[in-house]
């Protein structure tokens, strides 16, 4: 047997919408509509963003672009990266994995990058600035909900 505790509840009685933050995640109930949607947390792609210096930077639509037998050669050929560089990157792969469970649009591209962490290369440093400028994309307008239910 199972116990759990009830720490919110949304309500189809109310006419307002109604909005729950839970794990970094935000469940937003719309009971006029009757659709209910998860989006995953925001918070986290600003910080990666800042962390990373890319306000500046140029966005982009996609978090990464199929590679040719011949550039994913010389993608292993590449050089190692900078120490602190690897290490920056190793350090915002993870949440980016984390934001992955909720993003279908990252679902395929960051595990990818977190697999090659170990033993990067600059190839894969570059691999991994174009899906932190896709966050930027998303945060600009572009859609980032995970999930709707009706």
């Amino acid at each position: 047997m199972y116990d759990f505790k009830v720490t919110w509840r949304l309500s189809s009685a109310s006419d307002m919408v109604q909005s729950v933050a839970n794990i970094n995640r935000s469940l937003v109930w719309v009971p006029t509509v009757g659709e209910a949607g998860i989006e995953a947390d925001v918070g986290r792609v600003d910080t990666i963003i800042r962390v990373l210096n890319l306000d500046d930077a140029k966005s982009t639509q996609t978090p990464s672009v199929k590679k040719s037998a011949k550039q994913m050669f010389a993608a292993a050929q590449s050089p190692s990266p900078d120490e602190n560089d690897a290490r920056c990157c190793m350090s915002l792969v993870m949440p980016g994995d984390y934001l992955s469970q909720d993003r279908p649009d990252l679902s395929d591209a960051t595990p990818t990058l977190a697999m090659r962490m170990k033993a990067s290369t600059a190839a894969d440093m570059m691999d991994f600035q174009r899906s932190r400028r896709h966050l930027k994309f998303t945060r600009a307008g572009s859609p980032t909900q995970a999930a709707s239910f009706t």
